[in-house]
C-alpha cells in the first residue's frame, strides 16, 4: 500500500497525520518508507499503529479517523505518564498498576503502610535478592509463575517459607522469645545505621548549602566594588542569612 496515495484519498494532510501521531514530518516519512518496504519500524507502538490504520479493512475516511482518534489518546496518556519510549508490555504494566493505586488509594481503608512497602521493595530489590524471592513466593504460590522453574538452591527458602506461612494461617506459630530478640536485635542494628547514613547526608546538604551561601555572598561583595583580599571573614560571615541553610 502506498500510504501518502491513501491518505491523499482520506482527504488528510501529511503534517495533520505527523501531529497526529506526535512524529516529526522527517520520522514520519521514514517510518512510511519502512513500512512500505515490509520492514519494522523502530518503535513497536508506531509499528502496530500502521498495521491497524492501514488495513485494508478500513474503507472511510471515518473508520480511520476513529481508529486514528483513539491511537492520539493512547499517544497523549503515555506522554503524560511518561512512558512513550517503553514496550507495548511495560506501558500497559505501568498503565495498570496506575489504575489500580488509583482506585486503591482513594478509597477509605487504602493502607499506607503496604506502599511504603512496595516503594521499598521496587527502590532495592536488584540490590536485595531476598526482595525478588519473597514476591516470586506468591508468584508461584498462584500459578502466575511455572514452579519447574524454581532452581534447586532456591527450594529451601521457598520449602520454609511456606511453612511458615501455613503456621501463620493455621495460627499454629509458636511464641519464642529468643528468635523475637534477634528480630529487634537486627531491626536496631538496621535502624542505627540509617541514624548514620541521614546523619552523614544532612552534614553534607548543610555543607553544600553553606558553601553556596558563602560563595554568593562574596560574589555580592565583588559587585559592590570589594577585592577578595579586603573581604573580613567575620564580617561575612555576619552577613550570611543561616535561616536559608
Amino acid at each position: 500500500m502506498e500510504i501518502k496515495l491513501r491518505l491523499k484519498e482520506l482527504g488528510i494532510k501529511l503534517l495533520e497525520f505527523a501531529k497526529e501521531l506526535d512524529i516529526s514530518r522527517p520520522t514520519l516519512d521514514n517510518y512510511i518508507a519502512l513500512y512500505e518496504k515490509g520492514e519494522n519500524l523502530p518503535s513497536e507502538k508506531y509499528q502496530i499503529i500502521f498495521e491497524s490504520l492501514f488495513d485494508d479493512e478500513i474503507e472511510t475516511k471515518e473508520e480511520f479517523q476513529d481508529v486514528l482518534d483513539r491511537y492520539h489518546h493512547l499517544i497523549q496518556r503515555d506522554k503524560i505518564l511518561g512512558v512513550k519510549d517503553l514496550s507495548v508490555e511495560r506501558t500497559d504494566l505501568l498503565s495498570d498498576l496506575i489504575g489500580l493505586i488509583t482506585k486503591d488509594i482513594e478509597s477509605e481503608d487504602y493502607c499506607k503502610d503496604i506502599y511504603a512497602f512496595i516503594n521499598m521493595l521496587v527502590r532495592s530489590y536488584k540490590e536485595v535478592p531476598t526482595y525478588r524471592r519473597f514476591s516470586d513466593y506468591f508468584l508461584y504460590l498462584n500459578g502466575k509463575k511455572d514452579i519447574n522453574d524454581i532452581v534447586e538452591e532456591d527450594k529451601a527458602f521457598y520449602g520454609n517459607f511456606y511453612d511458615l506461612m501455613k503456621k501463620d494461617t493455621e495460627d499454629r506459630l509458636v511464641d519464642d522469645s529468643g528468635l523475637f530478640d534477634l528480630f529487634e536485635k537486627r531491626v536496631n542494628e538496621i535502624l542505627i545505621k540509617q541514624n548514620e547514613q541521614e546523619e552523614d547526608l544532612t552534614e553534607k546538604v548543610m555543607k553544600e548549602k553553606f558553601d553556596e551561601l558563602v560563595r554568593k555572598a562574596i560574589k555580592d561583595k565583588i559587585k559592590q566594588g570589594y577585592d577578595v583580599k579586603d573581604i573580613d571573614p567575620e564580617t561575612l560571615f555576619d552577613s550570611i542569612d543561616l535561616s536559608k541553610i
